[in-house]
């Protein structure tokens, strides 16, 4: 299988905007096949530049094609929580070359903030 950096696809991995970016880049190489996308030994990915990339392989019907490199558990964290959030089934590949769908994680907010007014 072949594989690709996620600094390959972008420089900034911080918001949605810049997640469709490298989307869009990585579509390109999921319709020669699937790929393995190494999200390591990068300073900073956010939940939204992630989260934005599987929505748009799971609109795009490529999502299984997709195989994330994580070895942080920030990492696996965050893409648990979108798997748990999103109901999607996320293929990953840790530190010790196990290839498994991650466990979804439920996200819930630990107090509700409102303002009752300004």
């Amino acid at each position: 299988m072949r594989s690709i950096h996620v600094n390959q696809l972008s420089q900034h991995f911080i918001t949605r905007k810049r997640g469709l970016e490298a989307y869009k880049k990585l579509y390109r190489h999921l319709n020669l096949g699937p790929i393995v996308l190494n999200l390591n030994d990068v300073d900073m990915i956010s939940y939204s530049f992630l989260d934005e990339i599987i929505l748009m392989a799971s609109k795009t019907s490529k999502l299984d094609k997709i195989v994330f490199c994580a070895n942080s558990n920030a990492l696996t964290d965050k893409l648990a929580r979108i798997s748990g959030v999103r109901n999607y089934h996320i293929n990953i590949v840790t530190s010790n070359n196990n290839s498994t769908k991650i466990r979804p994680k439920n996200f819930s907010c630990r107090q509700a903030i409102f303002a009752d007014s300004k």
